[in-house]
């Protein structure tokens, strides 16, 4: 996606569709996606952190605040990713219980994803 400009004509995408002074804390919760997505924030980063990057040059923002808010985002959203759950579920004897400890962790990480949305927000608003 990188080679052939996509990455860039997604990030020309975000930087238009969401506002300059919300973005911060919308860098969190793709972080999150890419980690629910692929299991890790490693490979969430390697997903979506030139996304992120770009993004936040074209806007003019903190390039580190924003990949600091992706990876903080992917370290909490790797959690929810389900084969966690399913290992976490097998390995304590909650086997066939995922659904159920999955609605649970989506309401804890949406919690903890949140509060690091609204700290990279408010660290944009006073810088």
């Amino acid at each position: 996606m990188l080679h052939s400009g996509m990455t860039y004509l997604l990030a020309e995408g975000l930087s238009v569709s969401v506002s300059r002074q919300f973005y911060p804390a919308v860098a969190p919760f793709i972080g999150a996606l890419g980690a629910f997505i692929t299991g890790s924030n490693n490979n969430s980063n390697v997903l979506f952190a030139v996304l992120q990057q770009n993004t936040a040059e074209l806007m003019n923002l903190s390039v580190p605040l924003i990949l600091a808010a992706q990876t903080a985002g992917g370290a909490l959203g790797s959690v929810l990713a389900p084969a966690k759950v399913i290992v976490g579920c097998s390995t304590v004897g909650l086997s066939g219980k995922e659904g159920a400890v999955m609605r649970k962790m989506l309401y804890y990480g949406a919690l903890t994803i949140g509060s690091v949305a609204l700290t990279a927000f408010v660290i944009n608003l006073i810088s």
